[in-house]
């Protein structure tokens, strides 16, 4: 709010609310506490991640408008919310490392190396972690949607929904059953529950006709 009244883009009521709590003499501090705080806890309070992590997300706030909340907010978190705090071990942590095969050392090895030559940074995150993600989502809600049209179509019901004519029953039986009868084949509990899915749909078909 007070960003858009300096800028002068705010409306009257965020001018008026903006200048009935000003006082004389005391600048406002833009920089939100709860944002240093989540922020700060991710990068572990590195100042230079710190000020580019606000400039990737829009806010480009610098240590020169924060400083004096800094401490406050390192001390918030340790003592209010310590679970949320992320340290960096300063040493491998071998008992893991042991445990691992040589590929697995290989890929940590490489990463390493990927990292250490400035061969990361926010863009690839949003690249490489971030939009995988999302594409399956879309990819998941469009075959949900395309699932359900299919559904009301064949049975020619704009109410029929998958709960109701009984495809989560027949998945849900299928998959209790693979894991009752073979504990050791997780994998191919998503084809048990397709092919349940599937027979009492066919069951539900047969029976309607």
């Amino acid at each position: 709010m007070y960003s858009d009244v300096k800028n002068g883009t705010a409306n009257e009521l965020t001018k008026s609310i903006i200048e009935l709590a000003s006082v004389d003499g005391r600048e406002p501090n833009p920089v939100p506490m709860g944002l240093i705080v989540q922020l700060g806890s991710v990068v572990n309070f590195n100042l230079k991640m710190l000020e580019l992590v606000f400039e990737k997300i829009g806010t480009p706030f610098k240590y020169e408008e924060f400083k004096d909340r800094l401490e406050r907010a390192k001390y918030w978190l340790e003592k209010c919310s310590p679970k949320d705090m992320n340290k960096l071990r300063t040493t491998r942590n071998w008992e893991v490392y042991d445990a691992l095969d040589e590929n697995e050392k290989q890929e940590i090895s490489q990463l390493f190396a990927y990292l250490t030559n400035g061969g990361y940074d926010l863009n690839d995150l949003h690249l490489y972690a971030r939009l995988p993600r999302l594409c399956g989502c879309l990819l998941a809600g469009a075959a949900l949607a395309c699932a359900g049209v299919i559904i009301q179509g064949v049975l020619n019901n704009p109410l029929a929904a998958p709960n109701v004519i009984g495809v989560n029953s027949g998945a849900g039986l299928a998959t209790a059953l693979c894991c009752a009868l073979a504990p050791g084949a997780v994998r191919w509990t998503p084809l048990a529950a397709f092919l349940g899915a599937l027979a009492l749909v066919l069951l539900v078909l047969f029976i309607a006709e």
